[in-house]
């Protein structure tokens, strides 16, 4: 279901926003990529260390917005 949730319907919604012209888009995420033991400063200059679903699909739909992005779209 995270996977489904998450990554599925965040692709949609960037071909979706793409198609109808969206020229920015902001998507928040969770702090969960970044492993289960979250203590002291969380900042993106961490690597990420995702270990259950929740926080992996949440690191994949990050992924396929970065990539959106660095393809310039």
């Amino acid at each position: 279901m995270a996977y489904e949730f998450n990554v599925v319907a965040t692709a949609r919604l960037v071909r979706a926003a793409l198609h109808a012209g969206v020229r920015r888009m902001l998507y928040l995420s969770t702090a969960h990529g970044y492993g289960s033991h979250l203590q002291g400063e969380i900042s993106e200059r961490l690597c990420p260390f995702p270990v259950d679903p929740y926080g992996i699909s949440h690191r994949a739909a990050e992924d396929i917005v970065r990539a959106a992005h660095a393809a310039g779209k």
